[in-house]
């Protein structure tokens, strides 16, 4: 297939030409035009932008559905939404709830990614799990369930990688919460990227945080 007549967004600058893509991917990018003859699909951009798909790496929901849900039809709504709108990959985001919600969230996420790994031709890509909380500080919580806020422990967290089944990419939490260095240490050992949220840390806290714990 070859896309031409586009201003192509790279990651230095925009160039004016054509892309070229074969079997899926992305294969060339040149200036200018190139020999049509060659293509048997051909799309004519004329003169407007071309870049990368959006990754959303924090969405809870769109289009009046949750990943919260547990449902496959709450996700395949998120995901054709996106593709709608220029997302071509997203991590399914929970927020803080009870034990059982979240990991139904985590098993229909699984689940999701499994049937739907060769079937992206019309929707927004799932590319893992994105746990926000339930590790936060109270004082802080924003628009999450007091009532579901606590502080982590390991043996709990290691229940959820379990059932992600490596899909678990990042989760956030409070660094100044009691365990929050042990549940780092864990995740970061587990290859799972953690980030600071919903924190009433002081520096120091937040510091040890980042260092993992190492200090």
């Amino acid at each position: 297939m070859l896309i031409k007549n586009v201003n192509i967004i790279k990651s230095d600058g925009i160039i004016k030409g054509s892309l070229v893509i074969e079997d899926g991917k992305i294969k060339d990018i040149t200036t200018g035009t190139a020999d049509e003859k060659k293509f048997q699909n051909i799309i004519d951009g004329n003169g407007k932008y071309l870049s990368p798909g959006f990754i959303d790496v924090h969405n809870h929901g769109n289009y009046g559905k949750d990943a919260m849900e547990g449902t496959y039809e709450a996700l395949h709504t998120m995901a054709t939404f996106h593709i709608k709108n220029g997302v071509t990959g997203f991590l399914a985001t929970t927020m803080t709830d009870t034990n059982e919600a979240t990991l139904k969230a985590i098993k229909n996420a699984v689940a999701y990614i499994k049937e739907n790994s060769e079937k992206y031709e019309n929707k927004s890509q799932v590319l893992g799990i994105h746990m926000e909380g339930p590790y936060f500080s109270m004082l802080k919580k924003g628009a999450q369930p007091a009532e579901g806020i606590k502080e982590p422990l390991v043996q709990e967290i290691e229940e959820y990688l379990k059932e992600s089944q490596g899909k678990l990419k990042l989760l956030a939490l409070a660094p100044e919460v009691k365990g929050a260095i042990e549940a780092i240490k864990y995740l970061k050992a587990k290859g799972v990227t953690v980030s600071l949220g919903h924190s009433n840390g002081t520096y120091e806290e937040t510091m040890k945080g980042t260092r993992g714990g190492s200090h």
